[in-house]
């Protein structure tokens, strides 16, 4: 597959150029969304920015468990997506270790605010990420992931997303 070039619109939504089917170029909504729910990973930390370099959103939400300074965390990130050229909002929500049901009670009691979401399956613990299944069961979203050879990939369909300047390996 070729990477596309990536364009930004003004409503903050990537927008991919596809050239191959005419000579003036067909131009293609990405794989947008409004929010992504992510699951901040303190082991392997290019997991905490593949899927918004992939689907640029509007507004990041990492759920974290134990963070020593989340609002410092919150802020690193937030001025390095304003560096690489993705104007988003960063929150920080904190979930109880344990409590496998945490992000879904989370996403039902925020979802209005939300808009179009998906959750991002790439990081975290395996409490979260079950966590983020139970969500995922309980409201409509969009679930998406990284693979092992680097490639950002929308479930269960499994098509690849290549916004944001194409793979993040």
């Amino acid at each position: 597959a070729t990477s596309l070039p990536s364009l930004r619109n003004p409503h903050n939504r990537a927008i991919l150029l596809d050239t191959s089917n005419s000579a003036e170029g067909l131009i293609h909504m990405a794989h947008t969304v409004d929010t992504l729910l992510e699951l901040y990973d303190t082991r392997e930390p290019i997991t905490n920015v593949t899927g918004a370099w992939h689907l640029q959103p509007k507004n990041i939400i990492y759920f974290y468990y134990n963070l020593p300074d989340p609002q410092a965390k919150r802020k690193e990130l937030a001025q390095m997506f304003n560096h690489i050229g993705l104007r988003c909002n960063v929150r920080m929500e904190k979930l109880e270790r344990q409590d496998s049901r945490g992000m879904m009670d989370w996403v039902q009691a925020h979802q209005d605010e939300l808009g179009g979401y998906a959750i991002d399956l790439t990081g975290g613990s395996d409490v979260m990420l079950f966590s983020a299944g139970v969500a995922y069961a309980s409201t409509p979203c969009r679930l998406y992931t990284r693979t092992r050879d680097g490639r950002y990939i929308e479930l269960p369909s499994g098509e690849a997303v290549e916004a944001g300047g194409g793979a993040f390996t």
